[in-house]
């Protein structure tokens, strides 16, 4: 266009931004030899509007020959750009589409896209892309990154998987460990920047469209859509009542906000994202804010210490990733329903972890098919916690290099136990080998009880009072409690609460004989030691027989000194750091040797009644130092063991009942199974004699509540 300047009365050329019509000269050597089609008529519709009147310009680029760009607006108000595009009287180019405003190109874009709806002049020949997909709206949840311009989405309401590439946008290339080819700078922080903004939320999808892939297969079609973020019930819920409703995120501008992917920049007819102005405009403010890749540094990178297939390499890490009671890690990968390899960002190190106390169905394998149910018991764990932020407590490591524990999503006030979620959707059962080695035993219970009860899926041919371990096992009903037959108290806490010590096998004296030596080795002087809640360490104790290291795990941090539990055997001590040290890594994997009980059937002490010390003093001169049986009736909501203690075949709650003490718990008769209808018959008839007699509880008359 040719335009004259009013107030400087300057004539000066320049081509519209955005925008390019049929030419009416053909290019030079081309083999056209008149005006292109519709050329003619474009060329008119501007003249007709345009020509001698007075018009508003604005000069808004010049590419690198030194051409303007600009547009221009109609008395009318309206842009010349945007009416020849809707018109179907030119094409929108993205590269000097740039020199506008993303207002403006947003409208352009909306115009051209009316023209190819309706098929008007140059869009005569136009043909929508087919989709493979049978929606192009759809919503679902995010089950896995793939890559910074990739996800993985769990489709409503099929949960078909699907995976989507994010449209028009090229994020950093993660390189092949198989082919040896490394990472791109920034493609790691690409991943985990898309991850920490979307994994575990629910999305919608425009799926706008395909592509062949190239690199591996020519049939198989890769999908593009624009992905977007649902405002959360929280965010909802905060907004006002006059406000404007919370907008939806697009990840992909998001990602270029970020610094961390570029714009494709497509060919003339390609298809590409309907927010592609957005877009654009994202990238640049990164590259003016110098953001992510754009920042001009290097980007970091991180060796990651692999722990999952060196179980030797991981026994040596096991004393520092049991300092602290519980871990932040994230989930890398979900092999089965209870097994994953996690990432554990503090001690910069991958492991595999499994689920303590709990079996699961195994999914397929190479050279295996999948147990009844593997599958499903992956895909639900793949949903609940793939790549997600979560919480571990390693309580022991196998062999292989196999961490154990529990495993929690959400934060510290409202976690969610992955094992109890697994277990009460009926996708696993109890080990009953190893369930008395985790301290969630009780919750874990509970929740297969549910399942059980429900008969959900691996219980759903099995009857609920069944206690099987496989569909074609015989029933085995348990008809007795379990015995320990040689234990002794390790510490009283009330005449209620003790801690005991197997002492069947000589676990117990070897160990107790491995602190000493190593005490005669590393003699009696304190060393720095981290001092964090749940560290596991060594701390100096005197039993009158001369100062010793035992292991303890400390519970509490302040100023003056360490509060700490002896794990061996479970009294508490308050110590200065002087009497701290670290724990040798040899003496770290053999699990507790205190056991933490209470009776079973009888009411827990009330911390401050009248005859709490002297019950205490009667349970230490029945049983302190002697050679005690134990009945195991079950564990309590605290997964302590409730426990019947024998000395010489005379119950030592019977004794403590008969002397007025205490009493029995009537609440928990109602869980009590037949065969334990002998240890309750004598515990009321010991608590009934004390009452008859009046003794101390008793001395004023019943002192039970009527809904006991």
């Amino acid at each position: 266009m040719r335009v004259i300047l009013l107030k400087t009365m300057q004539i000066i050329n320049f081509a519209l931004s955005g925008v390019q019509c049929p030419r009416i000269n053909p290019p030079v050597g081309s083999e056209q030899t008149g005006p292109a089609p519709y050329a003619k008529e474009a060329k008119l519709f501007t003249e007709v509007r345009l020509l001698h009147r007075q018009v508003h310009v604005k000069l808004e680029g010049v590419d690198k020959f030194g051409n303007m760009f600009g547009s221009v607006v109609h008395p009318s108000g309206h842009n010349i750009s945007i009416e020849l595009l809707k018109e179907g009287l030119g094409k929108m180019t993205d590269w000097s589409s740039e020199f506008t405003s993303v207002a403006i190109r947003t409208d352009m874009r909306n115009a051209e896209k009316l023209a190819k709806l309706n098929k008007i002049r140059v869009w005569v020949n136009y043909v929508a892309p087919v989709l493979q997909a049978a929606e192009s709206r759809l919503t679902g949840l995010v089950v896995e990154v793939v890559s910074g311009d990739c996800l993985v989405v769990a489709l409503k309401p099929s949960n078909n998987e699907m995976r989507l590439y994010l449209s028009s946008i090229r994020a950093p290339r993660l390189g092949n460990a198989r082919r040896e080819e490394p990472n791109a700078p920034y493609a790691v922080d690409a991943k985990e920047a898309l991850r920490n903004k979307c994994i575990g939320r629910v999305v919608s999808i425009e799926v706008e469209y395909e592509r062949n892939n190239a690199q591996n297969d020519a049939a198989a079609l890769l999908t593009f859509a624009s992905v977007f973020l649902e405002p959360t019930a929280a965010a909802a819920g905060k907004k006002k009542a006059d406000a404007a409703p919370v907008e939806r995120i697009n990840l992909g501008e998001q990602l270029l906000t970020d610094g961390f992917g570029e714009v494709v920049r497509h060919k003339q007819d390609e298809e590409k994202s309907g927010y592609y102005d957005a877009l654009v405009a994202a990238e640049a403010s990164a590259r003016a804010a110098k953001r992510g890749q754009f920042s001009g540094k290097p980007s970091p990178e991180a060796r990651v210490t692999d722990l999952c297939f060196d179980g030797n390499k991981a026994k040596q890490y096991l004393p520092f990733l049991q300092r602290e009671k519980s871990l932040r890690a994230i989930v890398e990968q979900v092999y089965a329903g209870n097994r994953f390899k996690i990432y554990i960002p503090k001690e910069n190190c991958t492991v595999n972890y499994v689920l303590a106390g709990i079996k699961s169905p195994q999914p397929a394998r190479p050279s295996k098919e999948a147990e009844p149910f593997g599958e499903e018991a992956r895909k639900f764990s793949r949903r609940t916690v793939n790549q997600r932020n979560v919480i571990v407590e390693i309580e022991d490591m196998d062999r292989a290099g196999n961490a154990f524990g529990p495993l929690y999503v959400g934060q510290k006030d409202s976690k969610t136990n992955i094992g109890c979620h697994l277990l009460a959707a009926g996708y696993g059962r109890i080990d009953d080998f190893s369930i008395d080695r985790t301290s969630t035993a009780s919750d874990l219970v509970k929740a297969q009880d549910v399942a059980k009860a429900g008969r959900k899926n691996i219980w759903k041919n099995v009857l609920p009072d069944e206690t099987v371990a496989a569909a074609a096992a015989p029933v085995v009903r348990k008809t007795a409690d379990d015995v320990w037959p040689v234990v002794r108290l390790s510490e009283i806490v009330s005449h209620t609460h003790f801690f005991v010590q197997n002492i069947s096998d000589r676990v117990v004296a070897t160990l107790e004989d491995q602190m000493r030596a190593w005490t005669a080795s590393v003699g009696v002087d304190g060393k720095t030691v981290e001092l964090r809640k749940g560290a596991l360490i060594a701390a100096l104790f005197d039993d009158g027989q001369g100062p010793l290291w035992n292991r303890a795990r400390i519970e509490s941090v302040s100023a003056q000194a360490i509060r700490v539990r002896f794990i061996d055997y479970g009294n508490v001590e308050v110590l200065p750091v002087t009497r701290l040290r670290p724990l040798d890594p040899t003496l770290v994997s053999l699990p507790g040797q205190a056991k933490e009980c209470v009776f079973g059937f009888v009411k827990q002490a009330e911390p401050h009644h009248e005859y709490a010390a002297d019950a205490a003093h009667l349970f230490n001169d029945l049983a302190w130092g002697k050679t005690l049986t134990g009945i195991v009736h079950g564990r309590d909501e605290a997964g302590r063991f409730q426990v019947s203690l024998f000395v010489n075949d005379k119950s030592v709650s019977e004794s403590l009942l008969e002397t007025g003490v205490a009493r029995v718990d009537r609440k928990s008769f109602k869980a009590a199974q037949s065969y334990q209808k002998k240890v309750v018959d004598g515990l009321l008839t010991a608590q009934d004699a004390a009452k008859r007699r009046r003794l101390c509880l008793w001395q004023y008359g019943d002192v039970e509540s009527d809904d006991e």
